[in-house]
């Protein structure tokens, strides 16, 4: 190894951009590029006489007894990084920075105070970058080779005083680069940079590199999501770009053109005699804060200075757009509430109390922050109560979110001690239409469209245009976010606007907007009508809604509430145990109350009580049903027949529950022209097979399976084919029982019928066994337990025989199920193994062998 120079010593590092990037991207050739980097680099410095004092992983550190040396070196090395051609997934380029200073070597090592400047330096730069400090760029005369030039003054760690970073640039470069890794000195009014602005990464890189491309950005967001302080990172980004500064007026009070000039002209020192004349020359970026206040004057001011200054870019923080022709916009969104969220409420919790454990917390915490809906202010508040409160108490007192978002901090505008200020800030600002649509769409607890929103307008005549059109200047206005995914555009409230909304609706005691929402829903969803696979998805997607429209309307129509109760638990009959844990406690108190969907709510219930063969309760349930005057074709009536011969039969009573059902059948008729009739016929040719006969029950499947169809009745149709896979079966036609049990099992699960995806799983494994395909029948059997198990459906009849007989037959041929293994504590992928089953039935009908 060369000898180390000493005395007047310049030091270079240098490292490779993104190098863990790159090594996630490349795996197993990220190792031989590296040497190809190493040999590179080692050969620039062996021509410049620079010494290898150390290499570790990626990065060089190198030393030379003559600073052009250095410099001519550095450009060297990262010219050669960049001219070798590498993969187009893994292109490498390095920063390289250097410093001078007095250092002798002690033991083939330096221990000098300006190897770690050097090191600091060489930490600013970016890929294809070489910096060097002021000391080194003034040891260098014209025969370094390369053209050199100021980036300006920065303060650098361990540096005492700000100092003037230089760039080596390959001659007739001039390539640009990002802005330095180092606050600027002194050529703003921004704030103290008081931490890492948390889970905004992506979006600071996003609104830098749109200010390189236009002359005004503005962000946009709801109150509470942290605009200012990401607009204060984003301007300490954009320092070294603008010669004259960087400069933040807050707007916040302002309300006229005169207002927004003399911000401007206090903040930059000029004349408002003519600001024009007064910036023209000038290369800045004015930060604009606050601009909801007063849209139209600030977009005119702007407009103005923009035609007139040309060097200067505006980055504006509003809740809409300004409404400019070259304004690029950029939506400022929530963070996430397991990744960002979590980070900032942890570290806002920490600043509080210092030995918070996120992680005895875990899903509580995970809980909190999503209900937070990621929103950064809301996410302080509730950290600030951590020395009092736990997050899982903090989660349970958010129905009064605005009494617990609120800070006693004095160092803080007015506007962001609580949620509630920031909210009514916004909501002072809309037009009276746009505040009672706001109010009123308070009553979703969930996403929400233009219709349903209408439906809270009825009495003031809107349509679902006429409703959009509003709805969408509160989604200009950052008060409602729109979610378009891949369909249809929804809409919702952030936690803290809902909470404000809410507070404003009950004010107003505006019940008549519930009812009508009610009202609406129940027309959509009725319980008596066929519901297809669409309606199933959308009552899944709306259940929080109807949920809590329950409870805003129990009080004052309760003929509403227990019509809503019908729906949600009508749907929750794949799903019985969690249907009456959630739906039990909210209908118990309104079950007293006589009106039209009574009888239904009644038997809806007690059909869930069958489902997890809890036959007393159900009877229980139609007993108060049957206790209430009512005819034969009252809405619900043949639904309490249903669960009457469901009792029995969960009983073991086969022949007193299909008495039952020829009786009901006797007096309603056999034809099936509602959901409710369908159910009973089916209850009959349950009864039927159940007692073997095979003819009648299938028969009566056949007849239910068309009439489904025929009123579009889906999930009773996909029901009732499913019967008939089963009956197939039994009179040994294999391939109609493939065939159909494919069928009802695609159709189930597209309608997410956990219940009936089980039995045809366990249909399926069934027919697998006897097809002998014992790669695939245990792998069906263990996802339908796993399916009953979640949903807390219990088997019933020939559906345990069915289960038992594959299970005994599988243990019989050496196959158990992958359930039976107790090292295999993994969750099996039910919709992949049911898309297996399903491929592993049609192929079979196919006589395609695996």
């Amino acid at each position: 190894m060369p000898e180390l120079p000493g005395g007047v010593v310049t030091f270079v590092f240098t490292d490779i951009e993104g190098s863990t990037r790159l090594f996630r991207a490349l795996g197993d050739r990220y190792p031989d590029l590296l040497r190809t980097h190493h040999d590179l680099v080692r050969e620039v410095w062996r021509r410049h006489d620079g010494v290898e004092v150390s290499t570790e992983g990626d990065s060089f550190f190198v030393a030379f007894a003559d600073a052009g040396d250095a410099v001519r070196a550095g450009v060297a090395a990262a010219r050669a990084i960049d001219a070798h051609t590498w993969p187009d997934d893994g292109r490498f380029r390095i920063r390289v920075g250097m410093h001078t200073g007095m250092a002798f070597p002690r033991d083939d090592a330096y221990i000098a105070f300006p190897v770690h400047q050097a090191a600091r330096i060489g930490a600013l730069g970016h890929g294809g970058q070489v910096v060097l400090s002021p000391t080194t760029r003034a040891l260098l005369d014209d025969r370094v080779g390369c053209r050199l030039r100021s980036l300006g003054r920065y303060r650098v760690r361990d540096f005492d005083e700000a100092i003037e970073i230089h760039q080596a640039d390959d001659v007739g470069s001039g390539a640009d680069h990002p802005p330095l890794k180092a606050p600027a000195d002194e050529r703003h009014n921004l704030r103290p940079d008081l931490g890492d602005l948390i889970g905004r990464d992506d979006d600071l890189d996003g609104v830098v590199d749109q200010l390189d491309q236009a002359r005004l950005v503005t962000v946009v967001g709801p109150g509470g999501v942290g605009k200012t302080a990401f607009a204060g990172a984003v301007a300490r980004r954009c320092l070294a770009s603008h010669p004259d500064g960087v400069w933040f007026v807050d707007l916040a009070s302002a309300g006229t053109v005169a207002d927004v000039e003399g911000r401007l002209a206090d903040v930059l020192a000029v004349s408002t005699d003519d600001l024009v004349a007064g910036l023209t020359d000038r290369r800045m970026l004015i930060v604009l804060d606050n601009c909801e206040q007063a849209v139209g004057e600030i977009a005119d001011v702007v407009a103005r200075l923009g035609r007139g200054a040309p060097g200067i870019s505006w980055l504006a923080t509003s809740r809409e757009p300004l409404g400019l022709h070259d304004e690029r916009l950029w939506r400022l969104g929530p963070l996430s509430p397991t990744g960002g969220a979590r980070e900032l409420f942890v570290a806002r919790a920490r600043a509080v109390d210092p030995s918070f454990d996120a992680d005895r917390h875990g899903a509580d915490l995970d809980r909190l922050c999503e209900a937070l809906d990621g929103l950064p202010l809301a996410l302080e508040l509730a950290a600030a109560r951590v020395s009092m409160l736990s997050p899982a108490e903090i989660h349970d007192s958010l129905d009064g979110a605005l009494r617990v978002l609120r800070s006693r901090r004095r160092d803080i505008d007015e506007r962001q001690r609580s949620a509630e200020n920031l909210v009514a800030w916004s909501y002072r600002l809309l037009d009276d239409a746009e505040q009672r649509l706001l109010r009123r769409v308070s009553l979703f607890a969930d996403r929400f469209d233009a219709v349903a929103a209408a439906a809270t307008m009825a009495d003031d005549g809107l349509d679902a245009f006429d409703t959009a059109d509003l709805l969408w200047s509160l989604v200009e206005k950052s008060l409602v976010s729109a979610v378009s995914d891949d369909g249809p555009t929804t809409y919702r409230l952030l936690i803290t606007t809902r909470a404000f909304a809410e507070e404003r609706w009950r004010a107003d005691d505006d019940l008549d907007a519930a009812r009508h929402l009610a009202t609406w829903y129940v027309r959509r969803f009725h319980p008596c009508e066929p519901w297809s696979a669409a309606t199933q998805t959308e009552i899944d997607e709306q259940r929080r809604n109807l949920l809590g429209l329950v409870g805003i309307v129990a009080d004052t129509d309760t003929d509403a509430a227990q019509w809503l109760l019908w729906i949600l638990a009508r749907w929750f009959r794949d799903q019985p145990a969690r249907g009456l844990a959630e739906l039990g406690p909210v209908a118990e108190p309104l079950l007293d109350h006589r009106g039209p969907a009574t009888v239904g709510l009644l038997a809806a219930l007690g059909a869930l009580s069958n489902e997890v063969n809890d036959p007393d309760a159900a009877l229980q349930r139609v007993a108060r049903a049957d206790a209430t005057p009512g005819t034969a074709d009252e809405p619900g009536r043949a639904a309490v027949e249903s669960v009457r011969v469901w009792a029995a039969y969960k009983r073991g009573r086969i022949e007193e529950g299909l008495a039952l059902a020829e009786a009901a059948i006797d007096l309603r008729g056999d034809a099936a022209t509602d959901v409710d009739a369908l159910s009973l016929l089916g209850a009959a040719a349950v009864g039927a097979a159940e007692q073997g006969d095979q003819a009648t029950a299938e028969a009566r499947f056949a007849a239910i399976a068309a009439d489904a169809e025929r009123i579009g009745a889906a999930p009773q149709h996909a029901i009732s084919v499913g019967n008939l896979a089963e009956m197939a079966h039994r009179r040994g036609d294999l391939d109609e029982a493939c065939r159909l049990t494919a069928a009802s099992l695609r159709r189930a699960s597209e309608m997410q019928m956990e219940r009936q995806v089980a039995l045809m799983l366990i249909g399926a494994a069934w027919l697998l066994v006897d097809l002998e395909r014992w790669d695939t029948a245990p792998t069906a059997l263990v996802a339908a337990e796993a399916v009953l198990g979640a949903v807390g459906i219990e088997l019933f009849g020939t559906d345990v025989e069915r289960h038992d007989r594959a299970r005994r037959t599988l243990a019989d041929a050496g196959y158990p199920a992958p359930g039976d293994d107790p090292s295999d504590d993994s969750g099996p992928d039910v919709l992949t193994i049911t898309a297996a089953m399903i491929e592993a039935l049609e192929q079979a009908t196919r006589g395609v062998v695996a």
